[in-house]
């Protein structure tokens, strides 16, 4: 047997793939595992109305946003992946 730690990917990353059944999520204890993100960029440069509109949403609604888009997958049963035909 493998001595190799689990590996991971983020829900949302993968949550297309997850609801077209190529994917499935394992019931494995202690997961899932919430993590924060935190926010980096430098200080000596302007961000763009743009920038400055994705950064103030994610550090206002981003938990809320993700919470909500992955919820139906973290209450859904696995379901086993469809094969490739």
């Amino acid at each position: 047997m493998s001595t190799a730690p689990p590996n991971f990917v983020s829900l949302h990353t993968v949550g297309l793939e997850v609801r077209s059944h190529l994917l499935c999520i394992l019931d494995v204890e202690g997961t899932p595992i919430m993590r924060t993100w935190n926010i980096v960029r430098l200080q000596s440069k302007l961000l763009s109305p743009a920038a400055e509109a994705f950064r103030y949403f994610i550090i206002e609604r981003g938990e809320a946003h993700l919470l909500e888009h992955d919820r139906a997958l973290l209450q859904a049963p696995a379901q086993a992946p469809r094969r490739a035909e």
